[in-house]
């Protein structure tokens, strides 16, 4: 995705018969978090626990297109919220905060 922010995502580096499923699950997961805070270098994200799989493909995917986002997960025993911090160098919360339209 470009903008013009320093960093741009390759939405190409996600298998093209992949790409329509990443989209819809990234959305689907950003319209809802329980609670989002911001870090330093980042967002923090908390899914209920049942999104843990949905989770798991997002990212696996994500990191294709934006290696340069750094994927932290936090899943205590017997929780029922799954927590995940997206952090990164110079640019990188600018620019989670632009693609997920976050305040």
């Amino acid at each position: 995705m470009m903008n013009n922010l320093s960093l741009a995502c390759d939405l190409m580096a996600v298998p093209a018969d992949h790409r329509a499923q990443h989209h819809a699950l990234a959305a689907s997961l950003f319209e809802e978090p329980i609670r989002v805070d911001e870090l330093e270098t980042g967002y923090q994200f908390v899914w209920p626990v049942g999104r843990l799989a949905d989770i798991g493909l997002w990212m696996g995917w994500e990191r294709l297109c934006c290696p340069f986002i750094r994927f932290q997960v936090d899943l205590q025993p017997a929780a029922d919220t799954v927590t995940v911090s997206l952090t990164g160098g110079d640019g990188v919360k600018a620019l989670l905060k632009h693609e997920m339209g976050l305040r």
